[in-house]
């Protein structure tokens, strides 16, 4: 696969779901919320998974969306997406498709990330379990009637931190971000950035 069909790739998911919410927008509705347009990128997400898997191997995994796992905290929490493999908890994937005002709430989102991963990993018994966000983020989104340049935090201290608590539970955390130009009226992303590291977030679950 060429460079561009590689990034295309992984920039799919978020290109997909803005057709389904710029279609709701046409009809009235308000496609940024709307469950159709988490299906897509839940949908999406999980084909450039399967394509890195064996043909034979297939039949092992399982792909369960919205699903809810057990929270340190009491109770249960829904993930995007939940890989099982022969039946065993695998993975877990938290997605997150930025359209506007990023700037504002990027920090709060930063947060969210580290709230989640301790839900997850805050279960003592819990091993074997890798965890992935992707984050679809243009560098540049609309706010208000202006553009703003994306200010990414910088989260790898966290994600350092985190797997050196893990390594000894063979679980794994990973913040991936897919970052890309992006135009809104031709829905096309060019330039994407974090596809390298996606690839090896998502080899590392893979047996």
């Amino acid at each position: 696969m060429s460079e561009k069909g590689f990034n295309n790739l992984f920039t799919k998911p978020y290109i997909k779901a803005e057709e389904v919410s710029q279609q709701l927008f046409r009809e009235g509705k308000d496609g940024s919320r709307s469950s159709k347009r988490t299906d897509i990128l839940n949908e999406e997400t999980i084909n450039i998974i399967k394509g890195m898997i064996g043909v034979k191997d297939l039949h092992n995994y399982e792909f369960k969306t919205e699903q809810s796992i057990v929270c340190s905290r009491g109770d249960k929490f829904k993930v995007d997406v939940a890989v099982f493999y022969k039946g065993s908890l695998r993975a877990v994937l938290l997605l997150k498709a930025v359209v506007k005002s990023y700037n504002k709430n990027r920090h709060n989102y930063t947060n969210t990330i580290e709230g989640e991963m301790a839900r997850l990993f805050d279960v003592t018994d819990r091993k074997g379990v890798h965890a992935i966000t992707i984050d679809w983020i243009p560098r540049e989104v609309p706010t208000g009637d202006k553009f703003e340049t994306t200010k990414i935090p910088n989260s790898i201290n966290a994600e350092n931190r985190w797997n050196m608590f893990l390594k000894e539970r063979q679980c794994s955390a990973s913040f991936c971000k897919i970052v890309f130009d992006y135009d809104i009226k031709s829905n096309i992303a060019k330039n994407v950035n974090g596809s390298e590291k996606l690839t090896s977030a998502i080899k590392s679950f893979l047996l």
